[in-house]
């Protein structure tokens, strides 16, 4: 790696980046050629990618082109946007960017985008293919670089997490034409029904947010058909403003019942959009905001529930926590006194508070997890509690059977929630599915038919059993 050379002007790093070494004990440096070349090469690349997506915004012709139109927009202003800050890199380091057209032409690793109008199928697949194109370029230098100016590496990682985004929602449009339906009913390869991995790398604060999440998870909000299996029921869902949880939630409403909807304050505003899904099926629907890993509220939010919907029938007890610990050395008992305050504790108070409310015909659903049988090396604490909870379900079914009350429980497989890039590191999220037979993660709205199952008197010689929706993956 050539050597810097130190220079009189401080420079501040682009987007809070790091500090090299030299910037650190110096004024400041120049970049070698070396680091002037491997920055060009992106930033023509960029200019190019921008220039490429204008033309197919331009070319492009049939059905959806104007959704395809607005992720064209987005991609062109990301990409401008990028060669703007790669710009302003070389810049700091004393390096001459070349943005010239001829320049550009000339030294870009895109192919050339075709001339003429272009089916919208045939614009996706070639922007996809330079946003990939794009990706490997900024790939082929970060290493390279790294060493010598981390600012500008760290810089390229920014720009490779925010390009493979836009490339998985390109291809997804793709796939959505050619493989999914509009309704779970349809006849089709479940293999290939939804997003299939390698996933683009995400991150996220606990406790997650669906809108962050790319792909988009399947909540049933455009795929699930209500038949009327649940008419007039009452149902307390906990965990309800995203994953598994909403896509209960959305399929008892449209299955004729009344929902009241348990939740985390900060996610108030999923739930929202919950609760607005609902009353849109001429449902009543209630939000109970709050923490039920606190004894108190677990029983003020039955209690709620039962008081509003006038009564209550159906306790889902769904809302957990996954914390990731790789090693036993890392191994902190705050972590899982939490996991068992979240996915155990509120099994016992929801119930005990539910009982009173609870007739013949009523059913509790819990969530278990492959976890609790098949468990990960990292997800320990996790499995435990999951493990607890399968076991709880087969003892309380044979408690509150003899009252005409059934429990069951419903064990997931690999699911795409937002507990997945709120605890699964990136390494992890981009093979997330690929273990299981069917080959990918499985949607929330894939769960719901279980739930509904279990809820419904079509059940009724069901007790105590924990259905495995996990995409082939076997209980043992």
């Amino acid at each position: 790696m050539a050597s810097t050379t130190a220079t009189k002007n401080k420079r501040k790093p682009a987007h809070g980046a790091r500090l090299t070494n030299e910037q650190n004990a110096e004024s400041g440096f120049t970049a070698s050629k070396e680091l002037s070349e491997n920055l060009q090469k992106v930033l023509v690349d960029l200019l190019e990618l921008a220039s490429q997506g204008k033309q197919a915004h331009w070319n492009v012709i049939g059905t959806n082109f104007r959704d395809t139109h607005l992720a064209l927009d987005e991609i062109i202003d990301s990409a401008r946007e990028f060669s703007d800050t790669i710009a302003e890199r070389m810049r700091a380091l004393h390096a001459l960017p070349d943005g010239r057209s001829d320049t550009v032409a000339e030294s870009t690793t895109l192919p050339e985008f075709p001339q003429g109008e272009i089916a919208t199928t045939e614009v996706i697949d070639l922007i996809t293919a330079r946003l990939e194109d794009t990706v490997a370029t900024c790939r082929g230098v970060h290493d390279q670089v790294d060493e010598e100016d981390p600012t500008s590496a760290d810089i390229f990682h920014e720009i490779i997490e925010k390009l493979e985004q836009y490339a998985w929602m390109m291809s997804a449009e793709n796939r959505e034409a050619g493989h999914l339906v509009t309704d779970m009913y349809t006849a089709q390869d479940p293999t290939t029904q939804y997003p299939r991995p390698p996933f683009p790398p995400q991150q996220q604060d606990a406790p997650g947010d669906i809108h962050e999440m790319t792909p988009a998870p399947d909540h049933g909000e455009k795929t699930y058909i209500g038949f009327g299996r649940l008419p007039g029921r009452k149902a307390l869902v906990t965990g309800a403003d995203s994953g598994i949880g909403r896509a209960v939630a959305i399929a008892y409403a449209r299955e004729g019942a009344d929902v009241a909807l348990s939740y985390l304050a900060e996610e108030q505003e999923q739930a929202e959009e919950v609760a607005e899904l609902i009353r849109a099926e001429g449902r009543a629907a209630v939000l109970l905001p709050g923490d039920i890993q606190e004894e108190q509220v677990s029983i003020d939010v039955v209690e709620k529930a039962a008081a509003e919907l006038g009564g209550l029938d159906i306790l889902v007890l769904n809302a957990g926590t996954m914390p990731t610990v790789d090693s036993i050395d890392d191994f902190e008992t705050k972590t899982l006194d939490h996991v068992v305050k979240v996915n155990i504790y509120p099994l016992f108070w929801m119930t005990k508070a539910a009982s009173p409310h609870l007739k013949p015909g009523a059913a509790i659903i819990t969530t278990s997890s492959i976890q609790g049988f098949d468990p990960s090396p990292s997800l320990a604490e996790y499995a435990v509690s999951k493990a607890g909870i399968a076991n709880w379900t087969r003892a309380l079914a044979q408690q509150l059977i003899e009252r005409g009350i059934r429990v069951n429980g419903v064990a997931p497989g690999p699911i795409w929630t937002p507990l997945q890039p709120a605890f699964v590191p990136n390494e992890k999220i981009e093979h997330f599915g690929e273990q299981t037979p069917i080959g990918r993660a499985g949607q929330p709205v894939e769960l719901a038919p279980a739930y509904v199952f279990l809820a419904s008197q079509e059940s009724s010689y069901v007790v105590g059993e924990t259905i495995a929706v996990t995409g082939g993956m076997t209980l043992t």
